[in-house]
């Protein structure tokens, strides 16, 4: 909202949408206090929220907005939320699906990160390391993301 009035002078010029968790919303989370609209979405399981695309795409398309910003979280790195927007003629504004699909999900960079000893900022996978046997690949394994909570 402050970039909103210093580039255009003017206050709620923009109808913002957001998804809220029932965690969320008991917890008065500034950004829905800062949307014109929140959509109640379950909260609890990530999978369930903020990681399921279809879910993102279906509200989008209920509530007839122009376009989608993934902000930086789950919805930001999977390939599919794009292609299921331009599918609904919903312009996204995050990384062409391309570039999602060549890069895989966030997980796989803050893992092979830790691997090489590059600090990251703490997150739910903080410490996991790719085994030395598997090589240092680009794409984690899938036990890592579980441990990490991302599947």
């Amino acid at each position: 909202r402050q970039w909103e009035y210093q580039t255009f002078r003017v206050r709620r010029l923009m109808n913002l949408v957001v998804l809220a968790t029932p965690e969320d919303i008991e917890a008065n989370a500034e950004y829905i206090r800062l949307a014109s609209e929140f959509v109640r979405v379950p909260g609890n399981d990530i999978k369930n929220t903020y990681a399921n695309v279809e879910l993102i795409a279906n509200v989008a398309k209920r509530c007839q907005v122009d376009a989608v910003w993934p902000g930086c979280g789950l919805e930001a790195v999977s390939a599919r939320l794009p292609q299921l927007l331009k599918e609904m003629g919903i312009l996204y504004m995050g990384q062409p699906a391309e570039v999602l699909d060549n890069i895989g999900i966030k997980a796989n960079g803050l893992i092979l990160a830790q691997t090489l000893g590059v600090p990251t900022v703490p997150w739910s996978g903080s410490g996991l390391v790719m085994p030395a046997e598997h090589g240092l690949r680009a794409r984690a394994l899938a036990a890592l993301l579980e441990a990490a909570a991302v599947t």
